[in-house]
């Protein structure tokens, strides 16, 4: 079995689907057969945690992945840390709820506050919003 690659469209196209494809319109004009090396590499394998298919030189290549625009990336950031707070908030009440009742409380509200703050906090770090350490609670 041969396969082929499109540059542009970072795909691959196995050679007994190639009719199908041109008679759909859809086989790229840009796609090459591939060598034996591309092909175990690049369309049999795995591919690597952290990567992605892409072209270089015009050839198949594990490249990273695009970086996602600025502002894409703090709206993303932003919702996982409003998640993890709103994931805690209901201990907030029941410490207060204990504490109204009386009660031995469940919580350590500090660590509890600290932990949200550090949350708060995060868009404020240096590598904001590309390379974020997100805190743990009870660090």
């Amino acid at each position: 079995m041969s396969v082929y690659f499109s540059p542009t469209i970072k795909s691959f196209y196995p050679s007994e689907m190639k009719r199908v494809y041109e008679e759909a319109g859809t086989f790229p004009e840009d796609a090459y057969e591939v060598t034996e090396e591309e092909e175990t590499l690049y369309f049999c394998a795995e591919t690597p945690i952290g990567k992605t298919l892409g072209s270089v030189d015009g050839r198949p290549s594990w490249v990273d992945p695009p970086q996602k625009p600025m502002e894409e990336m703090c709206d993303e950031v932003r919702m996982q840390r409003d998640r993890l707070i709103a994931d805690v908030e209901w201990r907030f009440r029941r410490w207060e709820d204990e504490d109204r009742l009386n009660l031995p409380h469940t919580d350590d509200i500090f660590s509890l506050t600290e932990y949200v703050q550090a949350l708060r906090e995060i868009p404020q770090q240096e590598g904001f919003p590309y390379d974020v350490v997100f805190p743990m609670l009870g660090e």
